[in-house]
């Protein structure tokens, strides 16, 4: 198992637009991202660099885990399905993804975020308050990734 990160470290990853949450030593990434990822890895990118241009150098997460998300992500039918389907919904700049054409598809991706965003947000609050100890911020997703 690897070192907890960091709170700058952590900081520095919450800033990508590829990152849903961390926790401990685990990275949680956006499903826009994870489709983003497969397209490009498909094309013959490699994922060291993908990492890259979302602010996710393998200096500040490791190449391991770049390695280990990419053969997961390589292995998910339901990602190259909706890749197939809908096309990246990741826009060309690398900072952000784009609402895909499909309304019911755009309306899960919008819900998802908002389901995310409120939790996240009652964390903080919680944080504020004094109610929960900073270590515990993340902790009630439980989410995968790493």
């Amino acid at each position: 198992m690897s070192k907890a990160f960091t709170r700058e470290q952590i900081k520095r990853i919450l800033r990508s637009p590829a990152v849903l949450e961390v926790n401990g030593n685990r990275i949680r990434y956006s499903e826009e991202f994870k489709i983003h990822l497969f397209g490009e890895l498909s094309k013959g990118g490699k994922p060291g660099q993908v990492f890259r241009e979302v602010g996710l150098p393998s200096e500040l997460v490791g190449q391991k885990r770049i390695d280990r998300t990419a053969a997961r992500v390589r292995q998910d039918e339901t990602i190259a399905g909706y890749l197939n389907e809908y096309g990246d919904p990741w826009p060309s700049d690398g900072w952000g993804p784009t609402i895909p054409d499909d309304p019911w598809a755009a309306i899960m991706s919008m819900s998802h975020r908002i389901n995310y965003l409120d939790k996240r947000v009652r964390e903080l609050e919680r944080l504020v308050d004094g109610t929960v100890p900073p270590v515990a911020v993340g902790a009630a997703h439980g989410g995968g990734g790493e």
